[in-house]
């Protein structure tokens, strides 16, 4: 008994839609198109359909998988004629106009929520200035970038909840302000703090680190596989395979180089790009629950779980490339930045350790990692145990590797203090930036200290407004 009028089931919808649930392809029995089927037969005719469709996709991968690894042999085999990707695009002047003015579209207009009239209509003035590249400052401060970062930090603790997303924007404000002020006025703290609490980095790891810097953070960004290898053979890296093109949920883009003359393999992971990813980065970043892993070997990590399941994603991807590598006795260094900083490390453990016979590299493989920026992704044991072969490298100013619970609630305590100490300043401020498009950004500083008779400045130790130098 059939279904619907094309199938007798008597349902409108289905009488006048070309896409009849209730049709299925029969191509084993000799059918060219789609037939109507039975209301017994449908759920097998699904099930099957279903597994076609898995094992089409389960040969589509196996084929790329074979793919990167049959690159990577016909590389070792024979370097000198192995084929360099070619541009298969035209690379137009208008493509070349948005790239060189990608850093300078911001603008000031998400400022206007926090602002009265006249300074909301002086803020889109700004925002027009910005726009051809003047005042670099002030796009900054009120591009879109920073104001979604503000409202996920706001959604982050119930401490910043509590306050008004206006306070909360100009504590934040004020807070880096007067960060920058009590950088400036001790310039050597950091490195003193550094100096004290670490050791010296040798000049031979401190260039190995510069020199990775460029693969590791700066090529894998690039969409198109001959973009990253014109990169990357600036510093005497050759592309071999790659999957820049194609990024997801827990599918990191990536590409492997070597160089030749150090027989050396690096893999490349790439960070955070809702763009490319098409928002799949997102999804890993926020799928931050802690997992518990064990190991072949019986070794325990407790890890970020978005960043673990792409680290399991891309080792059977890279499997069979690895293992042709260290098989050649190249060196392999995995490099990651942000979002490619946590997988590289989870990878690395994986490789390490492993969750089978088959996951792990073989006995021998001189393999390590570095991380630009790498996020806490690991628990404190895990990241003691991998010292002697992964190296997180942490700017001065990076907030991503120092994100955590307890820093979170520092945070929101500093800034609503800063908030409720420095909101009346806003006004002036803003005044001030708007008089100094006139004058090209004159300097103007104000220091919190009212000026005594004569001209000196008089202190006021106890006095509570904000301490700011406008750059």
């Amino acid at each position: 008994l059939s279904l619907c009028a094309s199938c007798l089931c008597g349902n409108v919808a289905c009488m006048s839609s070309p896409m009849c649930p209730h049709k299925a392809m029969l191509p084993q029995y000799g059918y060219d198109g789609t037939v109507r089927v039975c209301r017994t037969c449908l759920p097998i005719v699904g099930v099957r359909a279903a597994a076609v469709e898995a094992s089409e996709r389960i040969v589509s991968t196996s084929i790329k998988y074979a793919d990167h690894c049959l690159r990577v042999l016909a590389y070792l085999d024979d370097p000198a004629t192995f084929p360099y990707y070619t541009q298969d695009y035209v690379d137009t002047t208008r493509d070349k106009a948005v790239r060189a003015g990608s850093m300078a579209v911001g603008g000031v207009k998400m400022l206007t929520p926090i602002l009265s009239l006249p300074y909301a209509i002086a803020a889109n003035v700004a925002h027009g200035a910005w726009t051809y590249g003047q005042y670099g400052l002030l796009g900054l401060f009120f591009s879109d970038e920073i104001i979604s970062g503000v409202r996920t930090l706001h959604s982050m603790t119930k401490e910043l909840q509590a306050i008004e997303f206006k306070d909360l924007l100009v504590g934040l404000f004020y807070l880096g302000a007067e960060q920058r002020r009590v950088a400036r006025s001790v310039p050597d703290a950091d490195h003193e703090e550094a100096m004290a609490a670490g050791h010296s980095v040798s000049d031979e790891f401190l260039e190995l680190l510069i020199g990775l810097a460029g693969v590791g953070m700066h090529a894998p960004y690039e969409d198109k596989a001959f973009e990253a290898q014109r990169f990357a053979l600036q510093q005497d890296w050759r592309l071999v395979t790659e999957r820049l093109g194609e990024s997801w949920k827990h599918q990191p883009a990536w590409c492997l180089y070597v160089h030749q003359q150090q027989k050396v393999a690096c893999i490349a992971i790439r960070g955070t790009d809702l763009e490319k990813s098409l928002g799949g980065d997102l999804f890993t970043d926020v799928n931050a629950l802690p997992e518990r892993c064990v190991g072949h070997d019986g070794a325990i990590v407790v890890a970020h779980s978005g960043m673990l399941t792409a680290a399991r994603t891309l080792e059977p991807e890279l499997r069979q490339a690895l293992r042709a590598l260290v098989g050649r006795g190249l060196e392999i260094i995995f490099v990651g930045h942000s979002l490619g900083a946590g997988v590289v490390a989870l990878l690395l453990w994986l490789l390490k350790h492993g969750s089978g016979p088959e996951d792990r590299l073989p006995e021998g493989a001189e393999v390590f990692g570095v991380a630009y920026a790498c996020p806490a992704v690991v628990d404190r044991a895990t990241a003691e145990g991998m010292r002697p072969y992964f190296t997180s490298v942490v700017n001065a100013a990076d907030v991503v590797p120092r994100l955590s619970l307890s820093s979170l609630h520092r945070l929101s305590e500093e800034v609503v203090r800063c908030s409720r100490e420095s909101g009346a300043d806003l006004d002036e401020d803003i005044t001030g930036y708007v008089d100094r498009i006139s004058n090209l950004w004159a300097p103007k500083v104000r220091n919190g200290h009212e000026a005594a008779p004569g001209g000196a400045a008089a202190e006021e130790p106890g006095r509570g407004g904000s301490q700011m130098q406008h750059l």
